[in-house]
This record gives C-alpha cells, structure tokens and sequence, in this order.
C-alpha cells in the first residue's frame, strides 16, 4: 500500500508512505526511492523539490495498527483514518485464544489479530475485509483446536487423530 503525503511544502506525489511489508516497517518513498532515516529512531529529514527541509517522524498510535501517523515539522497528520471501534472489535475476537488456550492459543490469536489488522488496512471493499478478517479467525481457531488435540495424543501418547 503506497499512501500519498500531502502537505504545503510537497509538490503533488512527491512522497509516500510505503506500507510495511511482512517483516519490514512502513518507509518513505521519494519518487522510487526509499528515504534514509536521520539516525533517530523513526525520524526522517527531507528536502523538498521547492528546496524547503522536512522533518518527519513516524508514530505509532495503536501497537497493532500497520499505518503510522506522521508528524511533519511538529504538525501531526494522519494518512489513513482511524478503525472504528467495531471494527477493533471484530478483529479482536481472536483474542479469546490469548485468554484462553495458553501459549498455544496466545501465539495463534496474537497472529490472526495482527493478521486482520493488516487485512483492515487493506485497499479492498468492507464486505472483503471482514471476510477475509472472519476467514482468519475462523483459521485461527481451527488451527489451535488441531494443534491442541495433536499436542494432546502426543503428550499422552494415543492416536486418536
């Protein structure tokens, strides 16, 4: 996901936002190429095509959203809007795991819930999103019910699988 960063010093799509990857943050793009950090934690220091110094610090607002907001020269903006409290709600629903299954379950639920927030993020249509955020829910509890009943035979040595 490639977000545009509109602000007065910046000509249109000068600079974007790049979503994280899959093991790698969010990054600032100038044109094709990716902007150094200054050397302080998320901050970035650019120069505009109209020759004006940006400093642009990333900030993470919630621990599970995949899109910072940004603060440019001390001014705060966000390039997305926030997810509504409902839909925190139906992607924390594989949360229960983390309360409920132990390791196991906290492991599988904390990676479903990170999963569909990234699916939340996602360009595609409401009606896509909460499917393919139920879908990994649905995976999710799966996958830990089998997980726990291989763990199960192993540790009490039957094969009732």
């Amino acid at each position: 996901m490639k977000l545009p960063i509109l602000h007065e010093s910046l000509a249109e799509n000068e600079l974007f936002l790049q979503g994280p990857g899959l093991f790698s943050g969010a990054k600032l793009i100038a044109g094709q190429n990716p902007i150094r950090k200054s050397g302080r934690g998320r901050t970035y220091t650019y120069t505009s095509l109209s020759g004006k110094t940006l400093e642009i610090e990333l900030k993470q607002k919630v621990f599970l959203d995949p899109i910072p907001a940004l603060s440019i020269n001390g001014v705060e903006q966000l390039l997305v809007p926030k997810l509504l409290w409902y839909e925190w709600c139906w992607i924390a629903v594989p949360a229960i795991l983390v309360f409920t299954g132990g390791g196991l379950g906290a492991l599988i639920g904390i990676t479903a819930v990170y999963s569909s927030t990234r699916i939340f993020r996602s360009d595609a249509g409401a009606s896509v999103k909460y499917s393919l955020s139920l879908l990994c829910t649905g995976l999710a509890f799966a996958i830990f019910f089998l997980a726990a009943i291989a763990l199960q035979a192993l540790i009490h040595g039957k094969s009732n699988v």
